[in-house]
């Protein structure tokens, strides 16, 4: 079955046979006309498998003869109302034996089976033949020479004068067969001219070689309506709510008013960064509704599916990260692919991002100090002492500012490259990465650290090169040259006890987690003053998994008070019980329940002890 489509093979032949009551099996008519003789393919040869035994009728039938495929549909019909008590047809298609023709066999199937049940009500193709040899007239014949006079004795009187009511002659035969031929004709109610099998042929080869599509009218009720559509490979069922799709095309322009509602619904919110179940929620879809709308879009190469990015993530290299280096196309494509726009701005920010302002002259803090110049004082010393309550709400203000219009850019930039195809993004009059750096990043990747941690290491790389982290995740996952690694929460003593006899979660003081945020608060405080460096809050994880930055917390009020962490509803309990017993992973967790990783590992917690199995 194909991948990606390359086009439709054209007819070669198409031809029409019919089992004569006489004559046995023949070619009735072809198109185009004597080009089975003119390619040296003798119809005798293969005969028995044009018009076969009634256990191969009914079926589709594919064989080959020399360099050509033939694949046919017979079909016979029993009826006392034909001379040998059946009627056997077929319109067999000739290809060339190097192709593909799986895109027609459901359409010459469906011919067969349209023309069985119009010839079983009407003998359309039969009546076509205005040939009286097809129907069986005898009994016509027998009730019409059936002398009418009664009386015990059937013997003519030579002396009467009474005509015979048999024919005398020939001509008389032919005359009344000719008669009851068109009385029968009349009976069916259909004129003689009403349909031509050898224009027929002629329409249907030209019109499916041309435009792969034919709607042609039989009488008022009936018309051959074919239409071949290629057969790709089917879709993944593995389609969850957590997977993220990636249009490959610019789905708002192929999309159309006749599309189902949903699909229509779905479009706008298919970004590369929103995942099915966040797709659903904002189009107010149903999960089920979007999922297979999604599947439709992967059946026609429209969106590709990946996971959800975080930095908590785990990758490695795939045994085919060999096709990186044997594959030019690959690694040009990469290159281009991976680099930021021209216009961003999201490679200028910093590795973590603080509270306070750091060394003047540290190279990554030179977005901050546009933002903080006017706060800071003139005086080099003062930067050194604790600041003010006032002038760290302004500089937290004037900075969240920063980031949050560079993260507007920069994900627009994400949802436009995510509506173009891979292979063409504008980077032109750049630098791009060297096919080398990007080989030794990925295969730098392994299972014993997480993105985040392999992001640290490669930080400075990444920014001098201008590298976009989730393009280049997402590229590697599209050619399968890196593979996730998924984690998976277990419960040591799972088997030990019935679901039912899990400890409930209830509302709980989080003092440890406050101390926790305060003492995150604390360093990053300590890192803006220098005192402190940025990577010793690299450990932490992050508190949102769908944030690209892995250090964005929120800096709100820590304040006075403890805080709570609000108790689980019955259902998400409930839903948390199942996931956990089905084996499913942390993204589908935290989707199921629509809460980031810190707060699912704290009601895990809450449940008893667990491991974490990446695998």
């Amino acid at each position: 079955m194909l991948s990606y489509f390359q086009g439709f093979v054209p007819i070669h032949t198409i031809f029409y046979s019919v089992f004569h009551p006489t004559e046995g099996s023949k070619i009735k008519y072809e198109f185009p006309p004597n080009n089975l003789k003119n390619h040296g393919i003798n119809f005798n040869t293969f005969k028995n498998y044009i018009i076969p035994k009634p256990i191969l009728c009914h079926k589709l039938i594919t064989f080959k003869y020399g360099t050509y495929r033939i694949v046919c549909y017979p079909v016979t019909i029993n009826s006392p109302i034909y001379a040998r008590n059946f009627f056997s047809f077929n319109f067999v298609f000739v290809f060339p034996y190097d192709c593909e023709t799986s895109p027609y066999e459901p359409a010459i199937t469906r011919l067969g089976k349209m023309f069985k049940v119009l010839e079983e009500q009407n003998q359309l193709l039969s009546k076509s033949e205005r040939d009286p040899v097809f129907f069986d007239l005898k009994v016509l014949e027998n009730s019409t020479t059936t002398p009418s006079t009664a009386g015990p004795s059937s013997t003519p009187n030579p002396s009467s004068n009474t005509t015979p009511t048999h024919p005398t002659s020939e001509k008389d035969t032919k005359d009344m067969r000719s008669s009851r031929y068109s009385d029968l004709i009349k009976d069916l109610g259909l004129p003689q001219s009403a349909f031509s099998i050898q224009d027929l042929l002629m329409r249907i080869f030209q019109d499916l070689n041309n435009y792969s599509e034919c709607l042609i009218p039989i009488d008022e009720g009936n018309a051959v309506d074919i239409k071949i559509f290629p057969l790709l490979r089917p879709p993944t069922t593995c389609v969850s709510l957590e997977d993220v799709p990636l249009s490959s095309v610019n789905l708002k322009k192929i999309i159309d008013v006749n599309w189902d509602p949903t699909m229509m619904s779905i479009v706008p919110y298919i970004d590369g960064l929103n995942s099915i179940a966040k797709i659903s929620k904002l189009s107010n879809s149903d999960p089920g509704l979007v999922i297979e709308c999604i599947r439709h879009l992967i059946y026609y190469k429209c969106v590709t599916l990946s996971d959800i990015f975080q930095f908590s993530n785990i990758y490695a290299p795939s045994s085919l990260i060999r096709n990186f280096l044997t594959d030019p196309l690959m690694a040009s494509d990469c290159q281009s692919y991976v680099t930021f726009p021209e216009v961003s701005k999201i490679s200028n920010l910093p590795l973590n991002k603080s509270l306070g302002s750091g060394d003047q002259d540290s190279p990554s803090f030179s977005v901050r100090r546009k933002s903080k110049s006017s706060s800071i004082p003139s005086n080099p010393d003062s930067r050194t002492t604790s600041f003010s309550s006032t002038s760290r709400v302004s500089q937290n203000s004037s900075l969240n500012s920063s980031f949050s219009s560079i993260y507007k850019d920069w994900r627009q930039s994400q949802t436009s490259c995510s509506s173009s195809n891979i292979h063409v993004i504008n980077n032109r009059n750049r630098f791009l990465p060297t096919r080398s750096c990007l080989f030794d990043l990925y295969r730098s990747l392994s299972q014993g650290q997480t993105l985040k941690t392999w992001y640290e290491s490669k930080y400075m790389i990444l920014k001098e090169n201008n590298i976009d982290i989730r393009r280049f995740i997402t590229f590697g996952l599209e050619k399968r040259i890196i593979y996730r690694c998924y984690s998976f929460p277990v419960m040591i003593n799972a088997g030990s006890r019935e679901p039912k006899e899990m400890t409930p979660i209830i509302t709980k003081d989080l003092v440890n987690n406050d101390k926790l945020l305060e003492k995150r608060n604390h360093n990053h405080l300590l890192s803006a003053t220098g005192s402190r460096n940025t990577a010793q809050s690299g450990n932490l994880k992050p508190e949102r998994p769908s944030k690209v930055s892995f250090e964005m917390q929120r800096v709100s009020s820590l304040a006075t008070g403890k805080s709570t962490m609000p108790k689980l509803s019955d259902e998400e309990e409930g839903i948390l019980e199942e996931s956990i017993r089905n084996a499913e992973t942390f993204d589908k967790i935290c989707v199921l329940l629509s809460k980031p990783k810190l707060e699912v590992e704290s009601y895990l917690n809450e449940l008893g002890e667990f491991k974490v199995i990446n695998s």
